[in-house]
């Protein structure tokens, strides 16, 4: 049986593919060709966003919510088609975007005929990637976490609600027509300052100016700039989350990320490298 699984479309890569209406309808080719099987939705779909969604195969949808014909959570335990699969606790990936993720996962491989003990091992030995909210340290008083993997808005919102006290949000690089007002309007209060770096730089500024009146925004050039502006934040928290591509300097995200965390960790080598995870 053919099983695909959508988690989620959220506007990224709008400088290739034209439009948000033609991203989702790129995204949704992995089911128009379906006559059959399973077609897992994630739960922060608009419906919307699936208007040219053709497709044969079955549609299982997941929520965190309530009840549903898929993978949904209930009582504190994840459920799939009415069948308690595990606790929730078994996830060993803390976040809400991280329990999300899970209930695609146990949609698409229950229906693939995994059982909620291969379910429960996979949930409970599961990793983070790197750079995607690492906890790098506590350096010069403030925590720092590497999110260069948080390449677009939503990510970036993602990665926000995971951090702890106050925070300086590192963002900008390269642009992907993104529309950094969804940013701005949806940001957490606990953000109290913005460094934008990169190519987007200035733009970013102006849509923050417009859209969350009150936010201290510095500009920088580059990713040495904003860690050292960073730095003299009063943030509890540094977390660098570019919600931009990287190419304006770097290779990839993950070049991006190592630079950061060799950056961080050259601020105070005597602080203390605490080991607990983020």
């Amino acid at each position: 049986m053919s099983v695909a699984v959508i988690t989620n479309i959220a506007s990224d890569h709008i400088d290739w593919h034209g439009s948000e209406r033609e991203y989702s309808r790129c995204k949704c080719n992995i089911a128009n060709n379906m006559t059959d099987g399973v077609l897992v939705l994630g739960e922060d779909i608009r419906l919307r966003s699936l208007e040219t969604l053709d497709t044969g195969a079955r549609i299982l949808r997941c929520r965190t919510d309530g009840m549903c014909d898929g993978a949904y959570i209930d009582d504190g335990y994840f459920v799939f088609m009415g069948k308690r699969v595990c606790a929730v606790d078994y996830l060993r990936l803390q976040g809400e975007h991280n329990v999300k993720n899970a209930l695609c996962a146990i949609a698409a491989a229950m229906s693939l005929g995994a059982d909620e003990y291969a379910v429960r091992g996979a949930l409970s030995t599961v990793t983070a990637d790197a750079h995607r909210i690492e906890y790098v340290g506590t350096y010069c008083g403030k925590r720092w976490i590497d999110d260069s993997k948080g390449t677009n808005v939503s990510a970036c919102l993602a990665a926000v609600k995971q951090t702890v006290g106050t925070v300086c949000l590192i963002v900008g690089g390269r642009g992907k027509a993104t529309d950094f007002a969804e940013l701005f309007d949806g940001i957490d209060p606990r953000v109290t300052e913005a460094i934008a770096m990169g190519e987007t730089a200035q733009e970013i500024r102006d849509c923050a100016v417009k859209h969350a009146r009150g936010l201290k925004v510095t500009v920088v050039d580059g990713l040495a700039d904003a860690v050292t502006a960073a730095n003299r934040s009063d943030a509890q928290t540094v977390l660098l989350s570019p919600a931009c591509a990287s190419f304006d300097e770097f290779d990839g995200y993950a070049a991006r990320g190592a630079r950061f965390q060799e950056l961080v960790r050259s601020l105070d080598p005597l602080a203390e490298r605490e080991k607990c995870g983020h």
